[in-house]
């Protein structure tokens, strides 16, 4: 349940989060029901800015309104963004009044990211959130000071990041077996807790107390698994159903498999379908479905499976390699088109 009370907060949290003002002017291009873009409608209407309302998603469509109407920020789902990055108007549209333009629902690759700043020529940040805490749990956006204090690789290697705590936000990752916070930073994959003054009051009709998703101090269990940095920086790596049980670790088929193949260089976009996985005693799934991804590379050039792995060795730490042959992505292709 969702009260006023943690609406109209989210709302003026989100408009000094992103330093909205009068003279904004909002694209609704992800369906407003989803709060994706839902938390714009209040916080745009409270600094009185414009609203400009897509009907349906369209790439070439929206590149053409926000030169017409002057777009100078929106919110869209990661899967818009990387549709936008290839359509071919970028090349003859004017997108210079954008100011901020930041993406959700899920994480995005590096690459994609570089490109769409790039593209776009504006403030870039990946926001995390889910529906139970009215939209945003963190925020890849940078302040004025970590500007001037870190290097363009620095800031670009954060903004590849699911971000720090939202402004009225709590965030903690826990080891899901222990509940304390995990101790190698960037490195240990853990549950995902927030609380906050913009989290639920819990689920309908059902009893808070009861609830095994809170705990005896008001902290949610998100059920997403996420990396977190020194700093407070975290990085979603999949949710918790989808643990893979791998040589003994536990691992997730999107940290195994899509950031690496996405890494390499001649590699243009990716699409990821569930296949059927043959059950192995070293790569044992929580379900019966695993990722299986086929690519298309910019380059007219074949990958087989031994270059798929040979480059995520020598991406990574060769212990945690050695133990994911019998992962997802040792089964992984590559083809060009």
């Amino acid at each position: 349940m969702l009260t006023h009370e943690v609406v109209g907060a989210h709302a003026i949290a989100a408009c000094a989060e992103m330093k909205l003002h009068g003279d904004d002017v909002w694209a609704h291009v992800a369906p407003m029901f989803h709060l994706v873009d839902a938390f714009a409608i209040y916080s745009m209407t409270l600094v009185g800015g414009r609203h400009v309302i897509v009907p349906t998603f369209e790439a070439g469509a929206v590149i053409r309104l926000i030169e017409r109407e002057g777009i100078t920020v929106t919110n869209v789902a990661s899967t818009m963004i990387a549709i936008m990055c290839h359509n071919p108007l970028l090349k003859t549209h004017d997108l210079s009044t954008l100011r901020v333009v930041s993406c959700g629902g899920c994480p995005l690759a590096p690459a994609a990211v570089t490109r769409a700043i790039a593209i776009f020529g504006c403030e870039f940040f990946i926001s995390y959130g889910m529906t139970e805490c009215c939209g945003k749990i963190s925020m890849s956006i940078l302040s004025d000071s970590f500007r001037h204090d870190n290097d363009v690789q620095t800031q670009l290697k954060t903004i590849c990041t699911s971000g720090r705590p939202f402004a009225l936000m709590d965030v903690k990752v826990l080891n899901p077996k222990t509940r304390f916070p995990v101790v190698n930073a960037g490195e240990e994959i853990g549950e995902v807790w927030v609380r906050g003054s913009t989290s639920f009051h819990g689920y309908w009709n059902r009893d808070r107390r009861d609830d095994d998703s809170f705990d005896e101090h008001g902290w949610f269990n998100t059920g997403d698994l996420a990396v977190v940095r020194e700093d407070g920086y975290i990085t979603l790596v999949d949710r918790a159903k989808d643990m893979i049980l791998c040589g003994g670790e536990n691992g997730t088929a999107r940290f195994f498999f899509f950031h690496f193949i996405f890494s390499v260089p001649s590699v243009d976009r990716t699409l990821t379908v569930p296949a059927s996985l043959r059950r192995r005693p070293q790569c044992t799934p929580r379900r019966s479905r695993a990722r299986c991804t086929r690519t298309r590379p910019s380059r007219r050039r074949r990958f087989s499976a031994r270059r798929t792995r040979s480059w995520a060795k020598s991406s990574t730490r060769s212990s945690r390699c050695d133990r994911r042959r019998g992962s997802p992505a040792a089964t992984a292709t590559a083809t060009a088109t």
